[in-house]
């Protein structure tokens, strides 16, 4: 592309916007052709004057009410940015709350957790001892039944150590 000169490029562009400007006073001026066009603009450019001219009258005749009334719009937003700053500040010490709690409710789980091992060791050491008692009452009555004369032979340590559920003949009837 050519390089064009600023004056050619203003030509260029003042050409667009005439462009534009006819084609939109054409366009209104078709549009203006309708009747109903026409009276809905006729309408619209009286509401408009009079609702200018009311305004300047009202700060003509009144001009603190004017500012009075901008003042209390601007108290009323500046409250309301308030409302919501505190309900921010309310929102987020709920989901401060809520996280502290459920910081609180994980280490009471970790709690309850040693507490469990706490009570499989106590359980482990329980399950231990009646293996102890059971091999000693195993023990007496084989040296009971071994010095009677009517004594059937009765389970071993050996076979308590490696088959805990073994049972004497006599014993699992």
């Amino acid at each position: 592309m050519a390089y064009q000169s600023y004056e050619t490029y203003q030509k260029d562009d003042s050409k667009l916007l005439k462009g534009i400007l006819i084609g939109a006073a054409l366009g209104a001026a078709v549009a203006m052709l309708d009747r109903s066009t026409r009276q809905s603009m006729k309408q619209r450019s009286i509401g408009v004057k009079d609702t200018t001219k009311n305004l300047v009258r009202t700060v003509k005749d009144d001009p603190q009410s004017l500012t009075s009334g901008m003042k209390e719009t601007f108290q009323s937003a500046s409250t309301a940015v308030n409302d919501v700053v505190e309900d921010v500040k309310h929102l987020m010490n709920t989901v401060d709350s809520v996280k502290n709690t459920g910081m609180q409710a994980v280490e009471q789980v970790k709690g309850a957790g040693s507490e469990v091992a706490k009570i499989g060791s106590k359980l482990k050491d329980a399950g231990q001892d009646v293996k102890e008692h059971s091999k000693d009452t195993v023990a007496e009555i084989s040296d009971k039944n071994s010095t009677s004369p009517t004594s059937t032979s009765g389970p071993s340590y050996a076979d308590l150590d490696n088959n805990p559920h073994v049972v004497g003949r006599n014993q699992g009837n």
